[in-house]
């Protein structure tokens, strides 16, 4: 299994945490090829493709999040991710993830994420843990 061999050099290198990205193409962008869709810029590596393409190819598989979760609690290390909505949110609940980490513009788009927050406690403003990774079991407030 590819994640595998990440997880364990991450930790070989003293890390102590690893980060996933939770989405799929289809939660992200529409799959339109034309417009702000589309990715025209010269410079760019993506030149050519649209959002989507781009959001497919890019994306951390959904099944590779068990094993590395799995791999990272065997060696000693938080596995969290920034879920990108609320199947997303939904997804990591079931697999028991310790920790969300939200980013800004994610936040304000995603009600589950708040409603997670304020259910298990927010360490910061961007970021949402459970109480085994050091934040308090106690209501908070979501902004």
């Amino acid at each position: 299994m590819r994640p595998a061999p990440i997880v364990e050099a991450a930790a070989e290198t003293g890390a102590h945490a690893i980060k996933l990205q939770t989405y799929t193409a289809d939660t992200m962008t529409l799959p339109v090829k034309t417009g702000e869709f589309f990715i025209d810029d010269e410079r760019s590596l993506w030149r050519g493709h649209s959002l989507h393409e781009l959001y497919q190819i890019a994306h951390t598989p959904w099944d590779w999040h068990a094993p590395i979760i799995e791999r990272a609690n065997q060696l000693g290390l938080i596995a969290f991710s920034t879920p990108f909505d609320e199947t997303a949110v939904d997804f990591l609940e079931s697999l028991d993830a310790p920790c969300y980490c939200s980013a800004n513009p994610a936040r304000r788009t995603m009600p589950a994420a708040c409603r997670w927050a304020a259910r298990w406690g927010c360490r910061q403003s961007s970021a949402y843990a459970r109480s085994r990774v050091q934040a308090p079991r106690t209501p908070a407030r979501c902004s």
